[in-house]
């Protein structure tokens, strides 16, 4: 077989494999918030940054800031090491609970933020059947905001 059969067979593979991006899609900016520095323990063990995500009253707050007001779609990346869990993310007046299995990173929900400032999401847990919440790393923030600054 000739190299350039050969590669036309495998780029239009590729192309078969991996869809086009939407334009919606194209146009989304996104920013990865690490936990670590950014969360905080804001209730049951205030001021304490790390640990075990295991009680139901503790809440993890993350924080980052935006430039102006905005549509943001926020997501976590997190593992779960055994068993399935419920947990509950609140920002901006909104409240989302989302089931988290395994590992990767899960939709929380969208939220409109109505000035530029600080954005703080609570994390809590709600129900689990193994001995943590989940082991978070991330927050994800994506929007299709023209030129919208995240820090």
């Amino acid at each position: 077989m000739s190299f350039r059969l050969t590669t036309l067979i495998l780029t239009a593979a590729a192309l078969c494999i991996s869809p086009p991006l939407t334009a919606a899609e194209a146009d989304l900016t996104k920013w990865t918030v690490p936990l670590a520095g950014n969360a905080y323990v804001t209730k049951g063990e205030e001021g304490r940054r790390g640990g075990r995500w295991d009680q139901a009253d503790m809440v993890r707050s993350v924080y980052f800031r935006v430039d102006r007001a905005g549509e943001l779609t926020l997501s976590l990346t997190a593992r779960v090491p055994e068993g399935t869990s419920k947990i509950r993310a609140s920002v901006a007046g909104e409240s989302f609970t989302v089931d988290l299995t395994g590992e990767g990173t899960t939709l929380l929900g969208k939220v409109r933020v109505k000035e530029a400032g600080y954005v703080r999401v609570d994390l809590q847990g709600v129900e689990k059947t193994g001995p943590v919440y989940a082991e978070a790393s991330d927050l994800v923030v994506a929007s299709d905001e023209k030129d919208l600054t995240l820090a």
